[in-house]
């Protein structure tokens, strides 16, 4: 599977650009490894949030829409 590497602008999360329009945004730095998964359709968004964090600070590098 090809993946591209993002760069966030945010040291605490990794953002992993994955086929389509998904994106794995990895926390490294949390002790449990966080991984969340951010899909963005073309009316909607959905966030498979598995941790914790400021997803709209987060999200809104990678969707300009509204959360």
């Amino acid at each position: 599977m090809k993946q591209e590497i993002i760069d966030s602008g945010n040291e605490w999360f990794d953002v992993i650009k994955l086929p389509g329009n998904v994106y794995a945004i990895v926390e490294e730095g949390h002790i449990q490894n966080v991984r969340s998964f951010l899909i963005i359709g073309s009316k909607n968004i959905l966030l498979f949030d598995t941790g914790i964090g400021n997803w709209q600070y987060q999200g809104s590098s990678l969707y300009s829409g509204t959360f």
